[in-house]
């Protein structure tokens, strides 16, 4: 219960409630591995849901005003012995001096902190390198969050390939999830990369950015060789 109030004090804090009006939105956590950080992990990928879902709301019923203020991370951080460490697992958090969970947004406003010293003393000093660690942190979390939700907003990718066979199963997979995939079959024909990469996913990668700098749209590929 103590986990669930830090992750819904945290995500209505970025709502602009009176916009939202008499509407509730549920934002369901499931924990896949419990490997410490899971209310911060919870609060970070929690946004991303509560994001789909404003937009979704806000489209469905017209609504023009911004029910959300700003974007919002939170990420562990702790003292192992007397060093600053960022993202404890649960090895790290176990042995902790000092175990704290920050929830910062993207002004770098704070929303909550959460810090134990248990048996440990600590000092402004490294309470002050334990704050600078989270900013850091938070800041990488929001530039995945913004990443992520750019590829949500996507309708349209480009599948590297004129595989017929890989080109139905890729497109069925897709086409339950609204996004439409396109094939080298839709374009004038191009010419494959070299494929010098060690591994199939070097070589998926090779051509994925060639797809990529070549139609300037989100292209993806795969290799599997004669495997």
């Amino acid at each position: 219960q103590e986990i669930q109030r830090l992750i819904g004090r945290s995500l209505r804090s970025i709502v602009n409630l009176e916009y939202l009006g008499e509407r509730q939105i549920k934002i369901d956590c499931d924990v896949i591995q419990a490997d410490g950080g899971t209310r911060t992990a919870s609060i970070s990928g929690g946004f991303v849901a509560l994001y789909q879902a404003v937009s979704v709301l806000k489209k469905n019923y017209n609504i023009q005003k911004p029910i959300l203020k700003e974007y919002i991370g939170a990420v562990s951080a702790g003292i192992i012995n007397e060093q600053t460490h960022l993202d404890l697992n649960y090895k790290e958090d176990s042995n902790a001096q000092v175990d704290a969970n920050f929830v910062i947004c993207e002004s770098g406003k704070i929303v909550e902190i959460q810090t134990t010293g248990e048996e440990y003393f600590f000092s402004r000093e490294q309470f002050n390198k334990l704050f600078d660690l989270a900013n850091k942190g938070v800041s990488e979390i929001i530039e995945k969050q913004k990443k992520i939700l750019s590829l949500w907003k996507v309708k349209e990718v480009i599948f590297f390939s004129n595989n017929k066979n890989k080109i139905s199963k890729i497109s069925n997979f897709f086409n339950a999830k609204s996004l439409r995939i396109l094939n080298l079959d839709n374009y004038e024909k191009i010419q494959s990369p070299k494929e010098t990469g060690r591994t199939f996913e070097e070589n998926a990668k090779i051509k994925s950015l060639y797809g990529y700098n070549f139609f300037k749209k989100i292209c993806f590929a795969d290799d599997s060789g004669i495997v």
